[in-house]
């Protein structure tokens, strides 16, 4: 009997079951050579501490050569003190608190009596209409405290830095 349509291709070879190397890529632990060096992987695989734990820090490396006695390589520091960057505000109308830090602040540098600088603080959520404190510079390098509840707006005043 003659079918209209070829026979359908041979399946492939089913695939071997690669599960046992798997888990052991996942669980495993390397060690390396002779030296005895032994790095424990995670059931992520991942040599990184869990959020939470902590490590201490590395070994010291060892160096051998020959039939010398091992020298101990010394402990590089790796924390240095980070002095936090200084708050700064730049035009536009800033949340204290939320956007900026409270504060005083002042000009970075002294503001020129042509650059028709304004500035203005508001009680927040008033839509500006509270006004505080506001003033249109005629140069100089005014001062202004701000505080949690208000708003700071401030135009072609250059930038200010918390004092």
């Amino acid at each position: 009997m003659n079918y209209p349509y070829p026979p359908p291709p041979p399946r492939p070879a089913p695939r071997k079951n690669n599960t046992g190397w798997i888990i052991a890529a996942v669980l495993s632990v390397v060690v390396i050579g002779c030296c005895g060096i032994v790095i424990a992987v995670g059931a992520t695989g991942d040599p990184k501490p869990s959020a939470g734990r902590t490590t201490a820090a590395p070994p010291p490396v060892v160096a051998t050569t020959g039939s010398q006695v091992p020298a101990v390589a010394a402990p590089v520091a790796t924390t240095a003190a980070v002095k936090p960057a200084t708050p700064t505000i730049t035009d536009g109308t800033w949340t204290v608190g939320e956007d900026i830090p409270a504060g005083t602040y002042k000009p970075q540098n002294p503001i020129d009596p042509d650059a028709l600088c304004y500035w203005a603080i508001y009680k927040s959520g008033t839509n500006q209409e509270n006004i505080i404190q506001n003033d249109l510079g005629g140069g100089g390098l005014p001062k202004v405290t701000l505080k949690v509840g208000q708003d700071f707006e401030t135009n072609r005043c250059g930038t200010w830095v918390k004092v």
